[in-house]
């Protein structure tokens, strides 16, 4: 289960560079269904994504998925929407929570 958590931060990372750039560039939002779809699939017990090259257009890559999987990948570019909002809300959320903590909390937890 532990690769299976590496996985699923490395794919959240691509969305560091802020939901609002990758769901304006149709490419980010491919990839980053890409990532996720690549996860599921290995929590699943179903074989990973081939590899699929940063220069390679999405597109491409796409070609080389069973119909299961480019299932599963369309399901997850259909939803990228609703998974960026809502980790975004969520940090927010713990931001204000940290925000709001008192003085003495802070310095205590630090």
């Amino acid at each position: 289960m532990v690769g299976s958590n590496i996985c699923w931060q490395n794919a959240y990372q691509h969305l560091f560079a802020g939901c609002t750039e990758i769901l304006a560039a149709d490419e980010k939002r491919s990839r980053l269904a890409w990532h996720l779809s690549d996860c599921f699939q290995m929590d699943s017990g179903r074989t990973s994504f081939p590899h699929c090259n940063s220069k390679t257009p999405i597109s491409t890559c796409l070609i080389n998925l069973d119909d299961l999987a480019h299932k599963v990948n369309l399901e997850f570019y259909l939803e990228t929407n609703s998974i960026c909002y809502q980790l975004q809300l969520s940090v927010v959320s713990l931001w204000i929570c940290a925000e709001n903590m008192p003085s003495n909390t802070k310095l205590r937890d630090s």
